[in-house]
């Protein structure tokens, strides 16, 4: 049977929001075809019930649960960059490593999200597929346009910064996933 990694930048349950469910439900679809393993960083701590219940769709599940303030504390490293603060406010060393040391024990790689790609941008031996959910550049030019503040600044910097980098990952993925064709029509009109 073929085995899939599901890298993913949150804990997909309890079923709470939106994408939390679009992961849970994507991985028990595949889970009926291929042996799926979870990989997800968390915000915190995760109940030992929630994890249970996932235990129940995946073959494995590894966590990385970190405390809020390091989310923050990784955007700072991203200030000198030219890729979007998003790809470094969930980027961990720790769970690079466990990619690059078992990622070759997998067919395919899966990642949920903009926010995960990081993890995978070195990786050219095994196909790469990433879900979207939505353009998330979109967002922050929306937010542009109503925040006040220090994020009046940030906002279209990210903006810029975000739109280019969701051009590199549909380049450099095998396939790519999108919720709206709204969406996926603002991606392909900027590429």
């Amino acid at each position: 049977m073929k085995r899939i990694l599901l890298v993913s930048y949150r804990f997909p349950y309890p079923l709470i929001d939106g994408s939390k469910i679009r992961i849970y439900n994507i991985s028990k679809i595949l889970a009926q075809k291929y042996q799926v393993d979870l990989l997800a960083i968390n915000e915190g701590p995760v109940a030992d019930e929630h994890l249970k219940e996932l235990e129940r769709v995946f073959n494995k599940v590894i966590v990385y649960p970190f405390r809020p303030i390091r989310f923050k504390i990784n955007t700072l490293k991203g200030l000198l960059s030219k890729d979007s603060l998003q790809i470094y406010y969930h980027h961990f060393d720790k769970v690079q490593r466990w990619i690059d040391e078992y990622h070759a024990d997998y067919d395919m790689l899966f990642c949920f999200h903009i926010r995960m790609t990081r993890y995978l941008r070195n990786i050219t031996d095994r196909p790469k597929v990433i879900d979207f959910i939505d353009a998330t550049s979109i967002n922050y030019r929306e937010a542009q346009e109503v925040t006040k503040g220090l994020w009046r600044f940030i906002y279209p910097i990210e903006n810029r910064r975000l739109l280019a980098y969701e051009l590199k990952v549909l380049a450099a993925f095998d396939k790519a996933f999108i919720t709206s064709p709204f969406d996926k029509a603002y991606l392909d009109e900027n590429s």
